[in-house]
């Protein structure tokens, strides 16, 4: 109660005062909080606003980067008569050879070549180092249905992601058929960039 009789015998203007600091005090509270809870909104937003920013970025990128080799692709087989080789019956490592000298200066880290029925005849991966041929190339489901595609439907030229299980990065692969002399698919090409 020693309180409440301070209080009592206090004059009108400090009780006033006292009053209006703690209304004041309040409000300053509740002005806080809604900055507060306002500043973290507007963040959200932000953030959000630009994850999609990056995405749109990316996905434009991507598009550039399939775009980029499917051109390597088809400027790799102006470069070389692959119809004309799988016609003549040309060896697998005639195919390879002219392949090999082709693919210098091309952005493609691996290319096969498959005939009608999508058995390999040749592949080559390129690297800073070396050259390796021989063998299936990328080993993925998704590698069999671009090829798969390529064959079966004449006028399709295919690009795609490969993701392969045991290796971390992907493929940006294009998968383009090769006709005969009547327009009859002969076999496919898969020419892909590994993007680390």
């Amino acid at each position: 109660m020693g309180l409440w009789k301070s209080f009592k015998n206090l004059g009108l203007g400090l009780k006033l005062s006292l009053a209006l600091t703690i209304g004041m005090g309040i409000l300053l509270a509740a002005v806080a909080v809604v900055v507060f809870v306002n500043a973290r909104n507007l963040t959200a937003q932000a953030g959000r606003g630009r994850a999609g920013q990056e995405a749109e970025v990316i996905q434009s990128r991507f598009k550039e980067s399939s775009q980029d080799v499917l051109d390597s692709a088809e400027y790799l087989l102006r470069r070389i008569p692959l119809e004309e080789a799988l016609l003549a019956g040309e060896s697998p490592a005639d195919i390879r050879t002219m392949m090999v000298n082709a693919l210098f200066g091309l952005d493609l880290d691996s290319t096969s070549v498959v005939d009608a029925n999508g058995a390999y005849v040749t592949v080559v991966e390129m690297d800073v180092a070396r050259v390796r041929t021989g063998g299936e190339g990328i080993i993925s489901p998704q590698r069999d249905d671009l090829l798969a595609s390529s064959l079966s439907d004449p006028g399709s030229t295919v690009t795609s992601v490969i993701l392969e299980a045991d290796r971390s990065p992907f493929w940006l692969a294009a998968a383009i058929p090769l006709r005969g002399p009547s327009r009859e698919i002969i076999g496919a090409v898969l020419a892909a960039r590994r993007v680390d």
